[in-house]
């Protein structure tokens, strides 16, 4: 589990730091300005909202080898893998619920921006609900079965995961790039 979650954090920490934006500003369109969350306060809501998961993903993850290894017997090692995702399906819920409350951005195509981020962090919380419910449908009789069906569950979920990168960069908008990359939130750590 340890590799795929690497991966995903790799990938969600990818929140606007260091972003090339693609889309032009609309600061010298003609026509109405658009209405919204500031640049600022949408990127600092979102990028709060996923690295905070982050930290928390780790945090478990960090934890879940140890778990696993202290575990007697097969029944055990899937309760803990299994309540495992069930911590990160909660704490996915949480960032999702979060980013959604940002709102939509005052920027150019600004609904459509906050829309596609939002399918992705559901995408994300569909990628981890499935994982959990395959984890329990996980037989215990055979514990070297149960090994190999975990190990899937991680490839599975890691899998799904491609490609998150690209929506969490906010290269959709440079308005929002530009204040993603100084905004403390969106730097990733270390």
């Amino acid at each position: 589990m340890k590799r795929s979650l690497v991966i995903l954090v790799t990938v969600l920490a990818a929140c606007g730091g260091g972003a090339t934006p693609s889309a032009t500003s609309p600061t010298g369109s003609h026509g109405p300005s658009p209405t919204g969350t500031s640049p600022k306060a949408y990127v600092a809501a979102v990028c709060g909202a996923v690295l905070g998961w982050v930290d928390s993903v780790n945090a478990l993850s960090g934890s879940l080898p140890a778990q696993l290894s202290s575990a007697h017997s097969a029944k055990k090692t899937k309760r803990i893998f299994t309540d495992y995702l069930h911590r990160v399906v909660q704490d996915t819920d949480a960032m999702v619920a979060q980013a959604k409350a940002a709102g939509a951005p005052a920027v150019a195509n600004g609904q459509d921006v906050h829309r596609k981020l939002t399918e992705t962090l559901d995408t994300i919380r569909t990628s981890f609900a499935e994982a959990e419910a395959k984890g329990k449908k996980l037989s215990t009789n055979d514990p070297v079965a149960l090994a190999k069906g975990i190990e899937q569950v991680e490839r599975d979920l890691s899998s799904e995961l491609l490609g998150v990168e690209d929506i969490l960069a906010f290269s959709d908008s440079a308005d929002l790039a530009l204040a993603a990359g100084s905004e403390p939130s969106c730097q990733k750590p270390g």
